[in-house]
């Protein structure tokens, strides 16, 4: 979350186990979306050496969820 200021952030994913591939599902604010919540989800392939640009709208947010990706 963020205050009344937009910003952007990068997120390194290093925390994850290394030689793994996960699939991220990002959740963020986007006025154009037509849904009442303007809620945009996005789903993106990452590993450990990732770096995610996260973008804050003004009061607004990110949720991302990251779950290891099955064969």
């Amino acid at each position: 979350m963020t205050n009344n200021d937009a910003r952007t952030l990068k997120l390194p994913l290093s925390f994850l186990q290394k030689g793994k591939k996960y699939t991220a599902r990002i959740y963020s604010d986007d006025s154009t979306v037509k849904t009442a919540t303007k809620v945009k989800v996005e789903t993106k392939k990452v590993d450990a050496s990732t770096i995610l640009n996260v973008s804050l709208l003004p009061s607004g947010g990110q949720a991302i969820w990251i779950k290891p990706e099955t064969k």
